[in-house]
Parts: structure tokens; sequence; C-alpha cells
């Protein structure tokens, strides 16, 4: 399986971000880096069809593509309740109970949670759908170490079956990892 993304351009307003970036992504994990502001993840919501380039003449394959953005917005439920919901949605049979218990998340009302669980329970979320293309900005952020090395544990089994890109500063969070950096420079 290849992802495919040609002749990507962004501005926003005359602050040109990406200009011609392509790139064929196989199988794996992919590690998007760069200083802050150079289009890591814009690129990820350009992929994702958040939202689109500036230019007209561009490819993006199309694939099923998961996309968890910096800043998830869930909805205001009970933990639980999401998540049998997403398994409801994806056909998915799993022990929520279970899963919630293994990462440690108090189940109660989303609104309620602090940053961290937040985020583990978008990462959940993410490992109960099932796409050919998992597009992950700043997973890590807001995580204790366990948290980390369960998250680095799910991307493991995922890359070898399935296209994994994450946006990040933490490479060391993956260094047991078998990845390709595809490294963004800013262009002004």
């Amino acid at each position: 399986m290849q992802f495919s993304v040609n002749n990507i351009c962004k501005s926003y307003g005359s602050h040109k971000v990406l200009s011609n970036f392509s790139y064929t992504f196989d199988e794996g994990l992919y590690l998007l880096t760069g200083v802050n502001g150079c289009g890591k993840s814009t690129l990820l919501k350009i992929m994702s069809k958040v939202i689109y380039p500036s230019n007209t003449n561009y490819t993006i394959d199309k694939l099923k593509v998961a996309y968890l953005c910096e800043k998830m917005e869930l909805v205001n439920t009970n933990v639980k309740v999401f998540l049998k919901d997403i398994c409801k949605i994806n056909k998915k049979k799993m022990n929520i109970k279970e899963i919630i218990k293994k990462w440690n998340i108090p189940n109660k009302n989303i609104s309620n949670l602090s940053k961290g669980n937040k985020q583990k329970v978008s990462l959940i979320m993410m490992i109960l759908l099932d796409c050919d293309v998992y597009l992950f900005d700043e997973p890590t952020d807001a995580l204790d170490k366990e948290s980390i090395r369960m998250f680095t544990e799910f991307i493991k089994e995922l890359m070898n079956k399935k296209i994994v890109i994450i946006t990040t500063h933490e490479k060391d969070y993956f260094k047991d990892l078998n990845y390709k950096e595809v490294r963004l420079e800013c262009l002004g």
C-alpha cells in the first residue's frame, strides 16, 4: 500500500508554508519533523482533507484516512459511552471497560478529564478505527511516560500493516521503532 501526495502548496495570505511538496509513503512509520511553523500540522490537515492546498494542480491518493489533530475536541459525554459508540460505528467488539482500566482513565464525563486523559481517550478512539493511513499531530503532548509507552506499542503493531504519520518534536519517544524521518523546512 502507498499513499502519495503531489505538488502540495499552501499559503496563509502572503506567508508560504508548503511549496510543491511531494512524497510517497509506504506501509510503516514516518515522523514529520521541523521547527514550529514549517507546515507539519498544515500538511496533515491537507492529507486528511480538513483544509485544501492553495494550488489546484495537486493530487492526494484516495485512501481511508484517520486524523487526530493536536487540539481534539471530544463530545461532552461519559468516556465509556463515547468509546462504546465509536465501537458501534466501526463495528468493533472490544472490552471498553478493560481498555479504560488499562489506560488508567477515570470513567467520567470527558469535559471533566485532564488534558492528558482527554488525549488518551482520543488515542483510544484512533485505535478503534480501521483505516489505511493514520495521521497523528503531536500525539504525545500531555501524556505521562506509561501512556507514551502504550501509544508506541500500539504504533509498533499498526506500522506493520498501515501507514502511520506522526508530527513530533520528540523523536526519542520512537527511537526503538523503525521509522523514516520527513523533515520540513521553513520557507520564509
